[in-house]
């Protein structure tokens, strides 16, 4: 037999394009599904050169009290 649970989830991002090349992202995620709480910040800072962007950023996921965070880095392709 199975357990079911509600919950509910706010998102909000931004994309900032203050002067070629340069973009600054944002994306915060809030949520809650029974007792459980979560929240999940990311912010970037990237290049775009031809189809592809360059980016090095930090992202911080904490569901109840366990924190998972660190630096990201990576390419995006865009055709």
């Amino acid at each position: 037999a199975g357990q079911n649970d509600f919950g509910w989830n706010f998102t909000y991002g931004f994309d900032l394009f203050p002067r070629k090349p340069w973009v600054i992202r944002g994306v915060m995620d809030l949520g809650r599904l029974g007792d459980t709480s979560r929240v999940h910040v990311r912010t970037d800072v990237g290049v775009v050169w031809k189809n592809a962007e360059f980016f090095v950023g930090y992202d911080l996921e904490r569901i109840s009290t366990v924190n998972l965070q660190g630096m990201t880095a990576g390419v995006q392709f865009r055709f």
